[in-house]
């Protein structure tokens, strides 16, 4: 079985993943972009599909499916779907598939780096010195091992990361939804509720997707709980943060934030000149193990999907 007409949004420069679904469709459109939210994917490109697998984020709601009443398969090549109108899809008969777990270690592996950036003012540093400047008591930091860091949300990647910060040896500590004592006996971590571990952390880094109960989870009430100095890790979604209150407290120097995915450019406008910010593209995801990875499972998902036997489905 093959699907008639499938439309593929890809990265530019990348060429495996549509060579290897042109084999499941009898007519394949791939639509190419180089970075996420560009709009190049529009509603009519999905007309007579009925299969659509996306790499790229936008906003995937019943407006942009509005000339895909063809549809019946919606591969998503990633792990949070929170743009996308599942419900929508569900209620039209739409099969919807992610990939879940495949950036585990590219992921952590980043949030890592940003804290030792932080932690080190190596950006600052590098930044000076290309700007011809040498000196080396402006950037006193501070050491990783012994400091405690508040992991939010267990799951693969709050895991990994909490693997990696034992290995600096920090204290870790963690908030989720469930807890996790057989990973907590395994690293030797431990549970605290949301409020104590935000005032008990030099570092409180964010692993819980986007949804409407985690939405604004770190609100003002929360973020003025952080000790003075502390650092906010975000590999998730801005929408975790009330970032207004991120605003007014890295300006005043109170607290230094990481965010690798402030996608709009009103989130971006209202923190990317501070000086106790720093922001990443949302290239969490951006390695070449995980981007084969990636590739290699959403194609998994299509063949399954096919031989009536669904992967993933949300």
């Amino acid at each position: 079985m093959k699907f008639k007409k499938m439309v593929v949004y890809d990265l530019k420069d990348s060429d495996f993943l549509s060579s290897k679904l042109k084999e499941l469709c009898e007519e394949l459109v791939v639509i190419k972009t180089d970075k996420n939210f560009s709009g190049d994917i529009k509603p009519v490109n999905l007309q007579g599909a009925d299969a659509f697998v996306a790499k790229l984020v936008e906003k995937y709601d019943k407006d942009f499916f509005s000339k895909a009443s063809t549809l019946k398969y919606f591969g998503f090549a990633s792990t949070g779907y929170d743009a996308v109108d599942v419900g929508f899809l569900k209620s039209n008969g739409v099969t919807f598939t992610n990939v879940p777990y495949y950036a585990t270690e590219a992921v952590a592996e980043l949030t890592i780096f940003a804290l030792l950036n932080i932690a080190r003012k190596a950006c600052e540093a590098i930044s000076d010195i290309k700007h011809g400047e040498y000196f080396p008591m402006r950037y006193l930091g501070w050491e990783l091992k012994g400091k405690t860091i508040g992991i939010i949300g267990l799951g693969n990647i709050g895991t990994r990361t909490a693997e990696i910060a034992k290995s600096f040896g920090m204290n870790v500590q963690y908030y989720s939804k469930i807890k996790k004592p057989e990973i907590e006996s395994k690293l030797g971590i431990k549970y605290l509720e949301l409020d104590e571990l935000l005032k008990n952390s030099d570092v409180v880094s964010l692993h819980c997707s986007l949804n409407e109960e985690t939405k604004g989870i770190l609100n003002r009430e929360r973020l003025m709980l952080l000790r003075e100095g502390t650092i906010v890790l975000n590999s998730v979604r801005a929408e975790l943060c009330d970032l207004d209150t991120v605003r007014e407290l890295a300006d005043s120097g109170k607290l230094f934030f990481w965010f690798d995915s402030l996608d709009t450019k009103e989130q971006r406008k209202k923190l990317v000149e501070l000086k106790n910010v720093i922001i990443t593209p949302h290239i969490g995801w951006m390695t070449k193990d995980a981007l084969r990875r990636l590739d290699l499972a959403a194609i998994e998902n299509v063949k399954n999907f096919l031989e009536g036997k669904p992967t993933n489905v949300v």
